[in-house]
């Protein structure tokens, strides 16, 4: 069944939601439209399962384990090599989410991805982002996009094409009470949204001037739309009209979304609503990897927007990440440290001080707390308590790196170390403007850093005391030079 033509492959998206296992099988080609073969969904009850019990109970897993075993035979019909499954929702928050995704492999032989929610925020924002260009909605619109799913809702904010704000509630059907009505569900979820605190801190962030587009993504939008799941169709409605149309489409996921596009519409005065077409397993495709693999500007991005919202002084933060970069591309030939380690140290640099928001004197730990906490697009659990633990490090004011970092994998300790001496440095350099655009020399056994204008002697006693911890990581002894005049 395998098409022989030269650059043609077969591939297939499987996508294990709360409510479905579904299975797309796409034809690919470089540079052309993805072409659907074929699209199988099986129902299952995830949600409301994990929701009461807080695992998958073992007629569940049963259920899951037969419907894989079914993808593998679909799958060997087609000959496709490149699968790539992903749960998301309800399975991933079960107690015992690891030993059904093993269990599912050994049904089907293939590995299931257990996304946490800062990856599901990653591929929703780059499924938006993509579905805006491929629309030519203005790059400098502020838009809020929703995805409303059987167990949770996810928010993002993009303003000038940067995304500012990311969130996951746990607001959806399986979440409700049985037994409620359309229009007791719109209510429901619009209650939720605003008990949540979610319009202050969207409108914080999303704070410009301008008409708002939402976004309304998931299976309830596109039955409102009346469109079908179709990646390249985005029809945009007037407030008006769409919940003119949610009135005429009962059913699952409509009431919801209506509910969840009303609130939006009120708190951002939002004049136009889009539904794109694109689906979960749209959203996962195999070449996904090579075409956005750090995901380092809206990383950026967020970590500046969550930094103002906990009292970071945008403009020492945006110092900070600007010199730790130029600090990290001057050293990295002498000590490995991969492209994804700049991003990370990016989000480091413009986090460093949201424990500030307590009492404006963190020593470390309370920002560290913080960062533990945050939600940041495309970074795990893994790298969140890497970026945590340099943070705390670099503030800490040890000379000597601890042996023990026990939050820390193996192997992201090098990087710990390197990152926390970065950050120091970084920050004794980010007090005053005269290091953008500095010259960065090795000579010797020293890293000569040469402003534009003449430090301080202040800064001069700041860089001394940060330059041990330097020096053990490095082998450089980092010193100020002099300005010619």
């Amino acid at each position: 069944m395998k098409d022989k033509r030269r650059g043609f492959k077969l591939a297939a998206m499987i996508d294990i939601g709360s409510r479905a296992i579904r299975m797309d099988v796409v034809e690919l080609a470089d540079g052309e439209k993805p072409v659907l073969l074929e699209s199988l969904e099986r129902e299952v009850d995830l949600g409301r399962e994990v929701f009461r019990t807080g695992e998958v109970p073992p007629g569940g897993i049963a259920l899951v384990c037969d419907i894989m075993a079914d993808c593998r035979r679909k799958l060997d019909e087609y000959r496709t090599a490149t699968v790539r499954a992903s749960a998301s929702g309800a399975l991933c928050e079960a107690a015992n989410a690891e030993l059904v995704a093993e269990l599912m492999y050994q049904a089907g032989g293939v590995a299931v991805e257990l996304s946490d929610r800062s990856e599901e925020c990653r591929r929703f924002a780059a499924a938006v982002r993509r579905a805006l260009s491929a629309a030519c909605v203005p790059t400098d619109s502020r838009v809020v996009a929703a995805h409303v799913g059987a167990w949770s809702l996810t928010l993002l904010g993009i303003e000038a094409g940067e995304l500012r704000f990311c969130e996951v509630l746990p607001v959806g059907s399986d979440r409700l009470p049985e037994g409620l009505r359309d229009g007791e569900l719109a209510r429901a979820v619009a209650d939720r949204l605003a008990g949540s605190g979610v319009r202050r801190r969207l409108t914080d962030i999303l704070a410009g001037p301008g008409p708002v587009l939402v976004v309304a993504a998931g299976e309830g939008a596109r039955r409102i739309a009346g469109i079908g799941d179709d990646a390249g169709e985005m029809p945009i409605f007037t407030p008006g009209e769409f919940r003119e149309r949610a009135a005429k489409f009962p059913g699952a996921g409509t009431a919801e979304t209506a509910g969840a596009v009303g609130f939006l519409l009120d708190v951002c005065g939002g004049d136009r609503v889009a539904v794109p077409g694109f689906t979960t397993r749209g959203s996962l495709p195999p070449q996904e990897a090579a075409e956005d693999p750090f995901f380092g500007v809206d990383l950026a991005s967020m970590s500046s927007a969550l930094g103002r919202r906990f009292a970071v002084d945008r403009e020492v933060a945006e110092r900070r990440a600007v010199v730790a970069a130029e600090l990290w591309k001057k050293l990295r030939t002498r000590q490995p440290m991969p492209e994804r380690i700049r991003a990370l140290l990016d989000a480091s640099a413009r986090l460093y001080d949201v424990g500030n928001c307590f009492d404006g004197a963190d020593t470390g730990e309370r920002s560290a707390w913080m960062i533990g906490r945050l939600l940041l697009p495309g970074v795990g659990s893994a790298e969140l308590r890497l970026i945590a633990a340099s943070v705390r490090f670099a503030k800490s004011g040890l000379d000597t790196p601890p042996v023990d970092a026990p939050e820390v994998a193996a192997e992201h300790r090098p990087p710990l170390f390197r990152m926390a001496a970065l950050l120091r440095t970084a920050d004794a350099l980010a007090s005053g403007d005269r290091f953008s655009g500095m010259r960065l020399n090795i000579s010797g056994g020293e890293l000569v850093i040469t402003p534009r204008i003449p430090a301080t002697g202040a800064e001069r006693a700041e860089l001394a005391r940060g330059a041990e911890l330097f020096m053990r990581v490095f082998g450089l002894k980092p010193r100020l030079g002099e300005v010619s005049l």
